[in-house]
């Protein structure tokens, strides 16, 4: 007889009929589409949107996936501060290529005025994907030039985080 080839796998035998086909559960979570830890760190030279006497902004960041609602979080209010550090992690789940991530920054205001706008950055899944990434982004429609926000993103898939591989100032 000749020698069994070492290359092949055996083949797993039929089920008899009725009975439920367990597979293994980390191939389904490999296949599910990533979740993202993101750390939102600081920012750095905000604009001043409030006015004597009420100080400086009250700057909050949110971070969320244009198109789907779930996937959203936001920093807690950091009040009278320009260069906010935040060190605040949430978790944006079913993070797919073409996606985006959106953060919008805002100074928060007293009930029955709106929030002013303080600049918006966005992170594109190509920046992302697959190792994650550690950035300082420039935050666009500031209103100040050298507006910055500093995030750390990895990405967990199947229970693994991988860490952030590259960095850009």
């Amino acid at each position: 007889a000749p020698a069994a080839d070492p290359q092949k796998q055996e083949q797993q035998p039929e089920p008899p009929a009725g009975e439920a086909v367990i597979q293994d559960p980390s191939a389904a979570l490999a296949s599910a589409p990533p979740q993202l830890s993101v750390k939102i760190v600081s920012a750095k030279d905000l604009r001043n949107a409030d006015t004597f006497p009420f100080g400086k902004s009250d700057p909050y960041c949110v971070c969320h996936v244009p198109g789907k609602p779930d996937a959203t979080f936001q920093t807690e209010v950091i009040n009278d501060n320009l260069n906010p550090e935040w060190n605040h992690e949430g978790v944006i789940k079913n993070f797919e290529a073409g996606d985006s991530l959106v953060f919008e920054v805002w100074d928060k205001d007293p009930p029955g005025k709106k929030d002013d706008f303080l600049g918006k950055a966005k992170l594109l899944s190509s920046d992302i994907f697959p190792h994650g990434c550690s950035q300082t982004l420039r935050l666009s429609e500031a209103g100040k030039h050298g507006a910055v926000l500093n995030v750390v993103v990895k990405v967990a898939s199947g229970g693994s985080t991988a860490s952030a591989a590259k960095e850009e100032k």
